[in-house]
């Protein structure tokens, strides 16, 4: 569940099931629907991985089943939304701090940004995903996971649903040849290409 910012005057939390209620709708209606989440346990969601054996969080001495748990969640990715999440369902979502004194994001997010700013107008969202899990993992956030689920046509559009760039068409420019024998590129870390890359 994501908590609101009104928790505190006693708003509820916003349930997966409420969020795949929504979003549904908004496919339905016709809509290609982007959604983007940078928190812990986002691999799922939009979807309700509900077991009412699992640990009680919160501290809660007994959790009652609720009806609306018996929702059967749509699969949002063959309504053809696409959606990136910053960790896996199990995971938490690290932070990354940037400069000086408390200016800290979501690494995902830093890393998302980093790879939208070095790509062109139409790379696929496959493309972007990657760019942004490579940029995560030289940065040392090898052990968060992020997500991304969509079909593989909308995987292969950008990220509003635009026609993209084909994933596995890498476009890097050789900006010079050196005398022994290498070569600089124009591509780096965020398009995959590091130490041992082929």
């Amino acid at each position: 569940s994501i908590v609101p910012a009104d928790a505190f005057a006693g708003a509820p939390d916003i349930r997966d099931k409420e969020l795949n209620r929504y979003f549904a709708r908004i496919c339905e209606r016709g809509a290609l629907l982007t959604v983007i989440f940078d928190s812990c346990h986002s691999g799922s969601g939009t979807r309700s991985r509900y077991n009412p054996q699992a640990p009680v969080v919160r501290a809660l001495a007994k959790v009652e089943e609720d009806a609306r748990d018996n929702y059967r969640a749509v699969r949002l990715e063959e309504k053809g939304a696409l959606i990136l999440s910053a960790a896996q369902d199990y995971q938490l979502a690290k932070e990354i701090q940037q400069g000086h004194g408390n200016d800290r994001h979501g690494a995902f997010t830093f890393a998302f940004l980093k790879a939208l700013s070095h790509a062109p107008a139409n790379e696929s969202a496959a493309n972007i995903f990657a760019s942004t899990s490579a940029i995560m993992k030289y940065h040392g956030f090898s052990e968060q996971h992020p997500v991304i689920e969509a079909s593989a046509e909308r995987q292969a559009r950008g990220l509003l649903g635009l026609q993209g760039r084909n994933f596995s068409e890498p476009v890097v420019s050789v900006i010079k040849q050196g005398a022994d024998g290498t070569w600089l590129l124009q591509g780096g870390y965020g398009m995959g290409i590091e130490k041992g890359a082929v």
